[in-house]
């Protein structure tokens, strides 16, 4: 079996997201996290437009604005950056994580589908049965 792409990941971990908070009460379309769309490719003059409205490149794939726990410390949410095994993080998506990180969010770079569904199993954001979902996708 090949590993999953990033976006296949990506799709899935939102997936399970929005199953947990469906069961905590938000509505579709409601939930606390979101994706700033910062890949694909543009026209320079869409471009140009975006980054005057303020896109910035590197910021992570998933913010989530609702608190999680991880080894007895609380965070405000978490700020997650998705690479396949062997995808490469940016020098602009390290910095974005240490964005947030100052900002007192739990930040990462989750490898591949076994690192994603620990981390989120661990933080909370999906229970075993999703964590193996999104480890067998």
């Amino acid at each position: 079996m090949s590993a999953p792409t990033e976006d296949k990941l990506h799709r899935r971990i939102v997936a399970e997201l929005r199953r947990t908070y469906h069961r905590r009460g938000y509505e579709a379309g409601a939930e606390p996290f979101f994706h700033t769309a910062n890949e694909g490719r543009r026209t320079s003059r869409y471009q140009a437009k975006l980054w005057a409205l303020g896109l910035s490149a590197g910021v992570p794939d998933l913010i989530v604005v609702d608190p999680v726990c991880l080894d007895g410390a609380i965070y405000p949410g978490a700020a997650l950056e998705f690479k396949s095994a062997k995808g490469r993080t940016s020098a602009a998506q390290l910095r974005w994580l240490g964005y947030w990180q100052a900002a007192g969010f739990y930040s990462a770079v989750l490898r591949g589908p076994r690192e994603a569904a620990i981390e989120l199993q661990a933080l909370g954001l999906v229970d075993a049965v999703q964590a193996e979902r999104i480890r067998s996708c």
